[in-house]
């Protein structure tokens, strides 16, 4: 195969993947689609189904994380260099999102930098830790 083949391949899959997320995007957040997440749960996504998809984006995933890991180090790699950085930056963020979820009491405003995503998540869990540290038994004086 060509490699603007591999090109065009790669854009139509990514593609694909992009649409399909949408579309289960769509019938998780929508209440009146109650009825066909059922149906698409019982009638579709049987668990082998479930299973080779997974197995497929992941070992993707890991082919094209290596790949951009081995390309990184080259002198010429600066835009491939900016590929890893952005993509561990992504990763980062994503990893102290799950966590923010976690420790989270308030809403978080949808849109901020992630250093500030980064300060909320550490005031977070530092309020967190005082108010553990207040909660519990104190020992006695002499």
């Amino acid at each position: 195969m060509r490699a603007d083949q591999i090109t065009q391949q790669i854009q139509q899959i990514t593609k694909g993947i992009k649409a399909l997320q949408e579309s289960l995007d769509q019938l998780s957040t929508s209440e009146r689609l109650e009825d066909e997440k059922h149906r698409l749960v019982s009638e579709c996504l049987w668990p082998e189904l479930i299973v080779d998809l997974k197995s497929a984006v992941d070992n993707m995933r890991l082919f094209l994380w290596d790949y951009l890991e081995s390309c990184a180090p080259h002198p010429n790699g600066t835009a491939t260099d900016y590929a890893v950085q952005a993509y561990r930056m992504r990763r980062a963020t994503e990893m102290l999102e799950m966590l923010n979820r976690a420790t989270l009491r308030g809403p978080v405003p949808e849109v901020c930098s992630f250093f500030e995503r980064i300060e909320n998540i550490a005031h977070l869990a530092m309020e967190k830790y005082e108010n553990s540290q207040s909660a519990s038994p104190k020992p006695a004086a002499n």
